[in-house]
């Protein structure tokens, strides 16, 4: 990150702050049917490069830009990824849980300026209240269930946001985080705070287990019956036949 004016940010961080204190807890409900069993297969991380010459990302809008109308883009990179923990080097600098960094994909080809997406489902297993953070540069924007959570809009440096209280109810979400990098230093750790817990920690990374999803499953209690009648159909037909 090459700009950065902090006045700027730490007035957006501290409204954010404030925000996440004073707020009731949002309630998002599942979009995408009832919580699966068995786990996942991780996100779809997007990241395309700019010509910074011709255009070059300084906001959620101007990431969005890039990322679906193809706004002064040169190449792309995607790739499934168990959790967002995206730097540009492995060295465990900064975040929730060090020791897990994806390298940037980009960063390793020496570019660094483009825009990011994460996208997928959240399988969420146990209802409650949970509380999202991102440790970014530069700004992000994050939607679960269709619902806007949090975002911190500008350029910044290295700056962990936390949303306000949120609560799930069990089942799959559709999962979308949206950032960029304009010049420097890039980090995305996307951590939760789960029901009781007091830390926070990657969903899916501190077990072995896998709550994200790169498509929409189909969950095991609706498959199950859905086999059942398939087999009972064909047995039909082959006595009638």
């Amino acid at each position: 990150m090459t700009c950065f004016k902090p006045r700027a940010a730490a007035l957006a961080l501290a409204a954010l702050s404030g925000l996440a204190a004073n707020a009731a807890a949002l309630e998002i409900l599942p979009d995408a049917g009832p919580a699966v069993s068995f786990d996942g297969d991780g996100l779809i991380a997007r990241f395309v490069q700019t010509d910074p010459n011709v255009f070059n990302p300084h906001s959620v809008a101007d990431a969005i830009a890039v990322l679906t109308q193809g706004l002064g883009a040169v190449s792309e990179i995607a790739q499934l990824a168990p959790y967002v923990d995206f730097r540009d080097t492995n060295d465990g600098f900064g975040g929730a849980s060090p020791g897990t960094d994806i390298v940037d994909p980009l960063a390793v080809q020496g570019f660094d300026h483009y825009a990011v997406s994460y996208t997928g489902f959240l399988n969420v297993k146990q209802g409650g209240d949970y509380a999202f953070r991102l440790y970014g540069d530069d700004g992000f924007r994050f939607t679960l269930g269709g619902t806007p959570v949090f975002e911190f809009p500008t350029d910044t440096g290295a700056v962990t946001t936390t949303s306000t209280p949120v609560t799930l109810h069990a089942g799959l979400y559709s999962f979308a985080l949206v950032s960029w990098e304009q010049g420097g230093v890039f980090v995305n750790e996307f951590s939760w705070q789960t029901p009781g817990d007091e830390s926070f920690a990657l969903p899916g990374a501190g077990d072995a287990q896998l709550v994200f999803f790169s498509g929409n499953p189909v969950p095991v209690p609706a498959a199950l019956p859905l086999l059942v009648s398939g087999l009972a159909g064909l047995a039909g037909l082959r006595r009638r036949s």
